[in-house]
Parts: structure tokens; sequence; C-alpha cells
């Protein structure tokens, strides 16, 4: 705040500079893009050397900053070629469970404990500040793990509580996307209107969280769902009591 008007920093259009949370979008639609252009050509994701993605992911972690957990950003029209190799190889594990024919298990969920252990110990490092090289190389094989074990975990997890047919929770899922695509915006702006209320902060952030998705799955439901731009994010969709044409039907 400055001779009594708010920074244009603090102003809730100043999030359109970047790509800031449609980056990783970006990042998906290039590595779809290549995946594409290789299955053109012949190449293949069935290949058993995919396994070394898993070890291999620590060498762009290595070259990340510090002393931050987890993964970069790249908010750019040009990705950052570490970030985008980092994504590539769980992109390209990915087909090749899917080429292998991998079957998640609900077992997977039992790594998901294991992943405090990760965050804790790494915790330790950035706030000691462990010094040299070998703390550097810890703290990147500390987040890789945490990493993995949290993708495995969470496909178990998901098929232990979300393998039976639930229409809400499909409804929710087919959602999600546009949720995604437009919170930022409407919690930017929600924060700049609800900033000098006299309410305690505690409760502005719970009606933060629960209008902005609540104002969305109100317009998805009445102007998104059965329109052209629902057919894009998710498919077709048939209202229920109508007869489905064409595509996929939902709730």
């Amino acid at each position: 705040m400055s001779g009594g008007k708010l920074e244009l920093a603090h102003l809730p259009w100043a999030w359109m500079d970047s790509l800031h949370h449609l980056w990783f979008l970006w990042v998906l639609m290039i590595l779809v893009g290549v995946f594409i252009v290789a299955a053109r050509v012949g190449a293949v994701f069935s290949s058993r050397l995919w396994w070394v993605a898993i070890p291999l992911i620590l060498l762009p972690q290595m070259l990340m900053a510090e002393p931050i957990f987890g993964p970069d950003t790249s908010d750019g029209i040009v990705p950052d070629p570490v970030v985008l190799g980092y994504y590539a190889l769980f992109f390209g594990f990915g087909s090749f469970c899917h080429q292998q024919h991998v079957v998640v298990s609900k077992r997977w969920a039992a790594t998901l404990p294991f992943t405090l252990l990760p965050v804790f110990f790494a915790g330790l490092i950035v706030t000691y500040e462990f010094p040299g090289a070998w703390g550097r190389i810890l703290s990147a094989v500390l987040q890789v793990g945490y990493a993995w074990l949290m993708c495995f975990g969470l496909m178990g997890l998901f098929r232990w509580v979300a393998g039976a047919e639930r229409p809400w929770v499909r409804y929710l899922s087919d959602a999600s996307y546009w949720i995604y695509l437009w919170h930022l915006p409407l919690v930017v702006g929600g924060q700049w209107l609800m900033l000098d209320w006299p309410v305690n902060p505690h409760l502005k952030f719970l009606a933060l969280c629960l209008a902005v998705p609540g104002v969305l799955l109100i317009v998805y439901e009445l102007g998104v769902r059965y329109t052209p731009v629902g057919v894009m994010l998710n498919g077709r969709r048939t209202r229920i009591g109508l007869p489905a044409t064409g595509a996929a039907s939902g709730p």
C-alpha cells in the first residue's frame, strides 16, 4: 500500500503477466506433441529401460534451485529445459506403464506414510543449511524419493477409494479441469476484495475456499458442461433422462 492506493502487484489482474498456474498445461501440451510425433515415427515406450527413469529423475532435480523443496516451475512460453526434462521422464514412465499394462494395486497406498520421512529430513537440511555438495545431493535424493512415493501412493489410494462407480465423484472429476483453469483469477480477485474486511482472517480464508469452487461449479453446470467448451474439456456429456448421442455420457 502506498499513498492510500494499492500497488499494481496487488491488483487482481496482475497475475496475467505470465502463464502462472497454466504453465504445467503448456508443458504437458509440448510433451504430448513430442509423444505424438515419436509414435508416428515408430518409437515405442515398452522397453524395460524406462525403469531407469526412476533414479534418472535425480539429474534434473540436481540442476534445480535450492533450497526449495520440490521441482521448479517454468511459466514462460519457452519452457526451462531442466523443468521440461524433469516432467518428460515422468511422462515417459507413465507411457511405459500404460503400454506394459501395469495394473495399479491398492497396496501402493501403503507408500504414502513414508512420504513424511523425505519431507522431514529435507526440512532439516534446508533449516540447518547442510553444507557442501553432499547436502545438495542428499536433498535431491529425498525430493525425488518423495515425488515417486507420492505418485505410486496416490495411484494406489485412488484405486482403493475411487475404484467403484460414483456419479458425484465422476462429476467432480469432470468439473475439476474447469475449476483448475479459472480458480486463480477468482482467488486473487477475492483476496483483493476481502483485504480490508473487518473479519477474522481464518473465516475469510474459509469463505474464499468455499466460494470460489462453489461459483465455478454453478458456472460449470449452467454454462459449460453441456456446451462445446465442456466437450473440449471432458468429451460429450448428456443430461440424465435424455438419450445419449455420440460419445460418452455422464450424470
